[in-house]
């Protein structure tokens, strides 16, 4: 395999091209999709975390080549699931994401993605769902007011600390 990489750095072992990097990380991304696609990995991973590795393989995979919304969504639900049902087409033409502009183009939209059951497994299992969840939640909620400190005597407030700081020992 070493033969095929003609920016081959001997004493390093880097590539010094980009594109045969990129080359590279692709073979690396196709690997992991034909892993994660396998059955018995499907029947030993959680689905939460099963689509959690396949979101990470599809960032890498968008940012080694151009892909649009809709295509990072195909994609996405593919290594999840291993198949893309007509319902989801349907879906993904409803929401409005781009045919063309990929997620990070300052004029792609950004639609509001579907609620989704924080009890389901896909939602319990996943960190990247939970992460999700939360910060919807965090949205949701008014700003909590910042605390009431009541300023204490100087003696005092040394006591209520010397009580929870344990004391240090002279050497």
């Amino acid at each position: 395999m070493q033969e095929e990489f003609a920016s081959l750095n001997k004493e390093t072992g880097m590539l010094g091209d980009p594109e045969e990097i990129r080359h590279v990380a692709l073979l690396v991304i196709s690997s992991f999709k034909r892993v994660l696609s396998n059955p018995f990995i499907s029947m030993i991973l959680p689905i939460g975390v099963k689509l959690d590795l396949a979101a990470l393989i599809v960032n890498v995979e968008s940012l080694l080549h151009t892909m649009s919304q809709a295509a990072y969504l195909r994609q996405l639900a593919l290594v999840s699931y291993g198949y893309i049902g007509p319902a989801f087409e349907e879906e993904l033409q409803k929401m409005g994401y781009s045919e063309v502009l990929p997620t990070t183009h300052p004029n792609a939209p950004h639609p509001a993605p579907p609620p989704m059951n924080p009890n389901s497994p896909e939602v319990r299992e996943s960190l990247i769902l939970q992460e999700i969840l939360k910060r919807e939640y965090d949205q949701t909620q008014p700003p909590t007011p910042p605390e009431q400190r009541t300023e204490l005597p100087p003696g005092l407030d040394d006591f209520l600390k010397g009580l929870t700081d344990p004391p240090k020992e002279e050497k």
